[in-house]
């Protein structure tokens, strides 16, 4: 992993890989997923762990490539307002008070926090979403 691409030194990405191995994937698969979201050069260094974390998540329990989720992020950062209704039309998660709120931030001026809160969402939607596709993974296994 190549540090400071992002604002981060290469020892708080392995310590970000580390956290991120202890809720799914391996470390090596975290910190792959954090060096393809550090080399956008798009993506806040404090939001990487977050990025690198539902990307793991989302190829462990669906099979999703981490560079299409890191893809994701980097349209919510450039356009979060597209970008959201776009993945909501996909994955059905937003609601229209989210949505209102990330429009008001981008019409305030605040892109940063449009984009902040479009990624928190999402984020949190899908990291939800994978553990509950693993966990009834789990119980379709044990019934076989």
């Amino acid at each position: 992993m190549s540090g400071n691409a992002a604002g981060t030194s290469s020892d708080q990405l392995g310590a970000m890989a580390e956290r991120i191995d202890d809720v799914a994937g391996t470390q090596r698969q975290a910190a792959a997923a954090l060096s393809a979201a550090a080399r956008t050069g798009k993506i806040a260094g404090d939001q990487l762990e977050q990025v690198a974390q539902t990307a793991v998540e989302l190829q462990v329990a669906m099979g999703k490539s981490v560079q299409e989720t890191v893809d994701e992020y980097v349209e919510l950062g450039k356009d979060p307002v597209t970008a959201i209704a776009r993945l909501n039309d996909k994955y059905n998660f937003l609601t229209a008070a989210v949505f209102e709120q990330i429009i008001a931030l981008k019409d305030q001026g605040d892109e940063a926090g449009a984009a902040r809160l479009a990624m928190d969402t999402y984020s949190a939607t899908m990291q939800t979403r994978s553990s509950e596709i693993v966990e009834n993974l789990g119980y379709i296994e044990t019934a076989w």
